[in-house]
């Protein structure tokens, strides 16, 4: 075993990446596995029955409460139904997965938006024979989970969608894949510890990837062509280069995790740092250059050839408060889904989650102005002005659960949630004193449309929701105040009046009618 002074130094050398630091504290240093400190109303718990071997990457399978988990070195992918491993573990194991460097192993794993109809699982790892791969595997079982919910993947079906990705240093590696609303499979991919080619659209290094993997033939193979790959809304489909066209995003560092507001279909993504800032971007339309490595964070770094005009991040800290590492983790825009039993209150509805592996914080961000997002103000319980948690340590991937949970796994202890704790609470947040009914803020604002907005009841009552220009014209009424039970409601607003006009830009706000009183939330209208 290394001695402390050992781990130290090697800590202090590879600051820059994002996995030496957590696996050497996973393997040398085991932490005790508590509970972290949340604010009040919220619960902290355990979810898994069983630890795993660096656990690093999950998924939920839609329709159901069954989740994937990945761990980063064995390559397998255990399977768990209401908190518990299925009756056949691992569903797969990986192969070829290349593993002799800290930042190579099984990175990412996303399941296909159309299950069960496409019984698909997709995985991105480093490959002993290739670069970084992208593979599809087909399930076996018990797919729509009407019975136990087993099921496994079939290690035959195998299709590779790509199969050569760069990787020639070991690390920044990116690993995230995920499905967006429209469809489409994102994956992030690190610089290669190579600088200024994260800048360069024509190499597929500090990139995002958008790819259409749902014309893929069934059955074993691939990889296919790239031109079969690329969608044709992509921002340089029109490229002389083929790899052009799969580009979603560049300038890039490590963009390990990432996140997709289910809502807007923006990515919310984690750039680590190099000497001076942990950065989050936010990737809407395709094509935007997001600084690395003229920038870090804010600031100027390295400049690559002439003068880039780069989108700066909408979050930014400063790493140096950590010695050895700091190592930021995109975990979700909050949306829980309308049948959600546990959802947080309404006005997290929209808010974005963050954290700092190497640190242990969970941050709350909210938008402030367009391109800006800034810490959410503080609530009961909460420990520290910044910081919404702490104690989230050696953690490397978070999920939003249907139950309306945040979930996250760490290199020790499994996969942990944060669930609402279920207690009566005295009063609504987001409700007029003396109301027993709340109303969020219509997200996002500002924003084009279209708008949510999310009302809740105490108790069963008639509720009016309606929409309201500045000078007090009603637009629309989309809740016409007809009795409605105790809970959440939620809504849409197109931008458009009763007539199905547009409206212009400009503030509104939402009202909502309740016994005799009203709440009322403004927001921005972007045209």
């Amino acid at each position: 075993m290394p001695s402390p002074a050992a781990i130290v130094r090697v800590l202090r050398t590879s600051r820059n990446a994002v996995l030496p630091a957590l696996l050497l504290a996973a393997t040398f240093v085991p932490a005790p596995v508590h509970a972290a400190w949340v604010p009040d109303g919220f619960v902290d718990e355990q979810y898994t029955d069983r630890a795993m071997d660096l656990p690093v990457a999950m998924a939920f399978v839609p329709g159901s409460g069954r989740l994937l988990v990945a761990e980063l070195r064995s390559g397998n992918l255990h399977l768990f139904v209401d908190g518990r491993v299925a009756k056949m573990d691992p569903v797969l194991t990986v192969p070829d997965v290349r593993i002799d460097a800290y930042e190579r192993g099984l990175h990412g794993i996303a399941v296909d938006p159309d299950w069960p109809s496409r019984p698909y699982v997709y995985v991105q790892y480093t490959s002993i024979d290739a670069g970084i791969c992208i593979s599809r595997y087909r399930a076996i079982g018990d797919l729509k989970g009407i019975g136990d919910g087993a099921f496994w993947l079939d290690p035959e079906s195998r299709y590779d969608v790509i199969a050569d990705l760069p990787d020639r240093n070991g690390m920044h590696n990116g690993g995230t894949i995920r499905f967006g609303p429209d469809g489409m499979l994102y994956s992030s991919l690190g610089d290669d510890d190579s600088f200024c080619p994260a800048s360069d659209i024509g190499t597929l290094v500090g990139k995002i990837l958008r790819l259409r993997v749902n014309m893929l033939p069934d059955g074993p193979g691939g990889p296919p062509s790239r031109a079969r790959l690329a969608p044709r809304d992509n921002p340089f489909f029109d490229y002389a280069f083929v790899d052009q066209s799969l580009v979603w995003a560049y300038g890039l560092r490590n963009p390990f995790r990432f996140a997709i507001d289910s809502f807007s279909g923006e990515l919310l993504v984690a750039d680590v740092g190099a000497d001076t800032f942990e950065e989050v971007d936010l990737i809407g339309p395709g094509g935007g250059d997001y600084g690395w490595p003229s920038y870090e964070g804010p600031v100027k770094a390295y400049p690559c050839g002439e003068p880039r005009e780069t989108i700066a991040p909408i979050y930014a800290y400063d790493r140096s408060f950590w010695s050895t590492c700091a190592t930021i983790i995109a975990g979700v825009i909050y949306r829980p889904p309308p049948e959600a039993v546990g959802a947080f209150p309404p006005e997290y509805t929209g808010d974005a989650f963050v954290s700092d592996a190497c640190a242990g914080f969970l941050r709350r961000l909210r938008p402030e102005r367009p391109g800006v997002w800034s810490i959410a103000p503080p609530v009961p319980g909460q420990t520290e002005p910044e910081n919404w948690a702490t104690g989230f340590g050696q953690m490397t991937d978070w999920a939003l659960g249907p139950d309306g949970a945040l979930y996250y796994c760490q290199t020790f202890g499994g996969v942990r949630r944060i669930r609402t704790d279920n207690e009566p609470q005295a009063a609504l947040l987001g409700a007029e004193p003396g109301m027993s009914a709340a109303l969020s803020s219509p997200w996002p604002s500002p924003g084009r449309g279209p708008f949510g907005i999310e009302f809740s009841l105490q108790r069963p009552t008639a509720a009016r929701l309606e929409i309201f220009d500045l000078n007090g014209r009603r637009l629309r009424m989309l809740a016409d105040g007809a009795m409605r039970q105790a809970g959440r409601h939620r809504f849409s607003w197109d931008a458009r009046d009763a007539r199905g006009v547009a409206a212009p830009a400009g503030v509104y706000f939402a009202r909502l009618s309740v016994a005799g009183a009203a709440i009322e939330r403004r927001f921005v209208l972007l045209r």
